[in-house]
């Protein structure tokens, strides 16, 4: 059976090394597993972010279209805002989604 894996040869900061053996021993893991998870968390991360990303740019632009139908008051521009910031806030939560992230991504969309 062949192989499942392949060594690989880089270089790392003094820091992140001690802190893969840091985690590695309070684990009592090889450093190696511990790597791999950080990798898979990252790729998860990734993810999970890059999959928001259409959720949020389609929600912009539903936004645009409703405000060419219709103009609003300043109080009724305020309590859609409101609405629309406790909507997000639990679709970003339940997605693990940072204030962070949000501001990358709205970063990212406007330098796109």
């Amino acid at each position: 059976m062949p192989r499942q894996t392949k060594p690989i040869d880089f270089s790392v900061p003094p820091i992140v090394l001690r802190e893969v053996e840091r985690i590695a021993r309070a684990e009592r893991r090889a450093g190696k597993s511990v790597f791999r998870d950080m990798v898979k968390a990252y790729k998860d991360r990734r993810d999970q972010f890059l999959d928001a990303e259409p959720w949020v740019t389609n929600l912009l632009r539903e936004a645009q279209e409703e405000q060419k139908k219709h103009l609003l008051s300043s109080n009724e521009i305020a309590a859609q805002m409101k609405t629309f910031a406790q909507d997000f806030s639990k679709r970003a939560k339940a997605r693990g989604i940072t204030a962070k992230d949000v501001e990358r991504l709205i970063h990212d969309v406007r330098n796109a």
